[in-house]
């Protein structure tokens, strides 16, 4: 996974808060298609991950969500996986740029 390279005081929190809240509302209106564009985007913002990446770990949430958002889901263990592996990779992407 690619992380962003301008680093975290570039982070919009004006910005996740919305698609955030696109992602709910339209979670509770059962607009699949518009839960899962929020989502991604919510995604994007937060995290700062590539096109690829952000997609998977949105995927991962949306599956949690519909499984009822149990700590034990199978998903859950998955999404941790990944947020792992993005925040190493934003780590590695810091590292280089400091040499």
């Amino acid at each position: 996974m690619r992380a962003r390279t301008h680093g975290p005081r570039s982070f919009d929190a004006v910005s996740v808060r919305q698609r955030e809240t696109d992602a709910w509302a339209a979670y509770h209106r059962h607009e699949w298609p518009a839960f899962l564009r929020a989502l991604v985007a919510m995604v994007a913002a937060g995290f700062g991950m590539n096109g690829p990446d952000t997609v998977r770990a949105a995927t991962l949430e949306v599956a949690w969500v519909r499984g009822g958002c149990l700590p034990a889901h199978p998903q859950l263990a998955a999404e941790r996986r990944a947020l792992v592996a993005s925040y190493a990779a934003r780590l590695d992407a810091v590292g280089r740029s400091r040499t």
